[in-house]
């Protein structure tokens, strides 16, 4: 016969390990909404060329713009500026990307037109089609028939 000693050991076992175990769920639960999930498209892009219309190269990989996505923002940055850099919410589907909220982050942030991120490449608009995503091309073109070409960083 077991003593009521060893039922209560039992029993205090038991329930922390159901604490343990629930503790654990609600912090898995609580990162939910943080992970990222644009697939091919989240990490670091390097813009190798912009065309335009007449498909004449505007920048090249020289320029050192820079698009970063992650979570719900993209970053967009040349690294010939003094270390400011744009930070923009986005949303993408498997063929658009829209860019909207541009905030200047510098000395003192700022939000922004979208027109101020045309040195990026970025459309009146903020709207992009993806014509190519895989894990290490983008190719984005927009409705003022211009083209960037980028590779995973």
């Amino acid at each position: 016969m077991k003593s009521p000693l060893h039922f209560s050991l039992s029993a205090l076992h038991t329930r922390r390990l159901l604490i343990i175990a629930a503790m654990l769920s609600l912090s898995l639960c609580s990162c939910e909404n943080k992970r990222d999930r644009n697939g091919d498209l989240g990490g670091m892009w390097q813009m190798l060329e912009w065309r335009d219309a007449e498909n004449q190269v505007v920048k090249d990989k020289r320029s050192r713009i820079f698009y970063s996505v992650q979570l719900q923002l993209i970053r967009l940055r040349d690294y010939h500026d003094q270390g400011d850099y744009y930070q923009c919410y986005f949303t993408h589907t498997p063929d658009s990307l829209v860019i909207y909220h541009p905030t200047l982050y510098s000395a003192k942030d700022s939000l922004v037109s979208l027109s101020d991120l045309s040195r990026f490449g970025v459309p009146a608009d903020g709207r992009f089609r993806i014509q190519v995503l895989n894990e290490d091309r983008l190719v984005l073109s927009s409705a003022d028939t211009l083209t960037l070409v980028f590779r995973k960083y």
